[in-house]
């Protein structure tokens, strides 16, 4: 059995969590920060052992890192320049 969990803020439009669960093992996470226009994606394959980063639009090419990110939500802020480093150094 695969169980979506899909999270969002229905007060505002600045960030969007997804997680895909098997049993008690978390496959997939996808998550959407924003700041202003800037939209920053990032998806996590656990299986595979890599992540995918890219920004502002659902279709963009994306960056992939060949290693599991692991995402600090504490601050919206801080998470876009992590991402935004992934991107111009990889």
């Amino acid at each position: 059995m695969i169980q979506y969990n899909d999270y969002f803020c229905p007060t505002t439009n600045d960030h969007h969590f997804s997680e895909r669960i098997q049993g008690s093992q978390r496959k997939l996470v996808k998550f959407r920060v924003s700041e202003g226009i800037i939209r920053m994606y990032c998806k996590i394959n656990y299986d595979l052992g890599f992540s995918e980063i890219w920004q502002n639009y659902e279709n963009q090419t994306r960056v992939r890192i060949n290693q599991v990110f692991q995402p600090n939500y504490a601050s919206v802020t801080e998470l876009i320049a992590k991402l935004r480093t992934y991107l111009v150094f990889s």
